[in-house]
Formats: C-alpha cells, sequence, structure tokens
C-alpha cells in the first residue's frame, strides 16, 4: 500500500483578498524519512514551493498561499500541481495531486472570486 498526502481547501468558493486563496497539505501516514512535495502551477504564484515533511512533522498542517495576478473580467483557469512527491520512503515515492483553480472576474465586482477542487492525479 502507498502512503498518501491529503489536500484540504479551506474554502472552496472564496473571495480573493489581494489576490490569493489558500489550502492545507498533511501526510496520511508517518514516513521513515524526509518527504519532499514540490508545488508548481501554470499561472499563479503558489508559496512555499516545495513542502517538507519528516518523521517528526508528517501530521502537522503545512499551509499554502496561492497568488493569483489581476485579471480582466471573465473566467481563467489554471492547474496547481502537488508533486510528484520525492522521499527516500519507498511509500511516498511519485505521489502527485491536482487541485484546479478558477478565477472568476465578474464585471461587476470589485473583487474576484477564487474556485478550488482537488484531482486525484496518481
Amino acid at each position: 500500500m502507498l502512503a498518501d498526502f491529503t489536500v484540504n481547501v479551506i474554502d472552496t468558493w472564496a473571495i480573493f483578498n489581494n489576490n490569493s486563496a489558500d489550502f492545507n497539505v498533511v501526510l496520511d501516514f508517518v514516513p521513515s524519512r524526509e518527504v519532499t512535495i514540490p508545488l508548481n502551477a501554470s499561472c499563479c504564484i503558489s508559496l512555499p514551493r516545495n513542502l517538507t515533511f519528516s518523521p517528526s512533522n508528517w501530521n502537522v498542517t503545512q499551509h499554502v498561499i496561492v497568488t493569483a495576478p489581476a485579471a480582466s473580467p471573465g473566467t481563467r483557469q489554471a492547474i496547481i500541481s502537488l508533486g510528484p512527491s520525492l522521499a527516500d520512503d519507498v511509500f511516498y515515492q511519485n505521489i502527485s495531486q491536482d487541485i484546479t483553480l478558477y478565477i472568476v472576474n465578474p464585471a461587476s465586482m470589485l473583487k474576484s472570486l477564487i474556485y478550488l477542487t482537488v484531482i486525484r492525479s496518481t
């Protein structure tokens, strides 16, 4: 059985404050060694660029802030990729999840709306 990590979107629909939204990541099982999960985004800035978990902090939630550039009215889609994970622990190697991010900018609103959904990719 492969180990896994869980992504929890804080608010599925949220109003951007300063063009950012957030989600949390935590491992599901204690790893035998350090596990690094790289973050990549197709059009947004994800901070931090990597999440690192160890046998001592595996169950501590790590907070990720996604920042999107200001946009004109309309809807844009981006994919935030978590992984594939890097680990010496064979149970945590090459695990990935994607978050689909929709940035909705209605012409009548001063702020953007964001919709986040988690997709299991492997």
